[in-house]
């Protein structure tokens, strides 16, 4: 019976939680976040959904000598306009309907630590340009205030998109952009570093959020060569997300061929529907997908619940809820 082999890893501990990893790259990468943390250098991490951006920025503050002084981060995707400049700059009582109190902002918040801007190629241009003053001048005003406020923070910012483009169409402030990037590191996806995949596995695997449920898992072999070869789209977040199913729906104490999705296992037969038609709700897109699961495992329910990431309850209920349970009632 084939396991997993073994391979040389790094454990990095960070103040939210350990960076495991075994490739030149990342190597590579750490040794440059190690360098720039000894600076003030406005940083910018560029990479795909998942790869670990918020962790990197983290590593940055944590070994730089603003250390000690506040990490403060916000996701520029998340907000509003309005909620969004509240949360950098602060308000001031009675700045608006519902400021009740005076609220510090972010800006003010990190002084001499660093502030983490998430997504921050979603700032609207009118966030753009008052980010921009502020970096120019160094100071700024709250919301309904009337007297200047100085802070110094190191800005780390970060984006899966590419921003020079979108500098380029005039979507992002050019002289903005210059500012931020000091210094640009790039995390490189998943499937570019095949080693990582096994090592970070095996951690997700022995110390997952459901290891207690199979704590004697292990990966064959053959499993573990086909999860190096995926792409994983969603990188890291998505294997580890793959690997507490693993934990869950595994019948013994080994991951074989038979328990993978079938996206992992047949990416070439995965059906993926990248156009939208306007004739076929989502509701019909659905129901064909289950369907098909269903006619790939001969109607095997169980199998078909783990390929789809979804309990055997849930698939019984989409299948009233379709009208095609007495289709696969055997």
């Amino acid at each position: 019976m084939k396991r997993l082999i073994n391979t040389q890893l790094t454990v990095l501990e960070t103040e939210v939680g350990p960076l495991v990893y075994a490739s030149h790259l990342m190597t590579q990468l750490l040794d440059l976040v190690e360098k720039v943390s000894q600076s003030q250098a406005n940083v910018m991490i560029l990479g795909e959904p998942g790869t670990g951006k918020s962790i990197v920025s983290r590593q940055i503050h944590s070994l730089g000598e603003g250390h000690s002084s506040p990490f403060v981060s916000l996701n520029c995707a998340q907000l509003q306009d309005q909620l969004i400049e509240m949360e950098l700059f602060g308000h001031e009582e009675g700045a608006f309907t519902g400021a009740f109190g005076k609220r510090l902002g972010l800006l003010d918040v990190a002084r001499q630590g660093t502030l983490y801007l998430d997504q921050v190629d979603q700032l609207s241009p009118v966030i753009q340009k008052k980010l921009l003053q502020f970096l120019n001048e160094g100071r700024f005003y709250s919301i309904g205030g009337h007297q200047a406020m100085e802070s110094q923070p190191r800005i780390i910012s970060s984006s899966s998109s590419d921003i020079e483009k979108l500098v380029l169409r005039g979507s992002f402030n050019e002289d903005l952009y210059y500012r931020l990037n000091t210094v640009v590191l790039s995390v490189p996806p998943l499937r570019r570093r095949a080693e990582d995949v096994e090592v970070l596995a095996t951690h997700f695997i022995k110390n997952g959020v459901h290891t207690y449920l199979n704590n004697s898992l292990t990966i064959d072999l053959e499993v573990m060569e086909i999860l190096k070869k995926h792409n994983w789209p969603g990188n890291v977040y998505e294997l580890k997300s793959f690997c507490e199913r693993m934990l869950i729906l595994c019948e013994d104490s080994r991951v074989k061929i038979s328990d993978l999705p079938m996206n992992i296992k047949n990416p070439g037969q995965y059906d993926f529907i990248t156009d939208f038609d306007p004739e076929v709700s989502l509701h019909e897109i659905e129901k064909r997908y289950i369907t098909k699961a269903l006619n790939y495992y001969d109607g095997n329910k169980t199998k078909a619940s783990k390929a789809l990431g979804v309990t055997v309850k849930t698939l019984y209920n989409k299948l009233h809820q379709y009208g095609i349970f007495k289709e696969f009632a055997k």
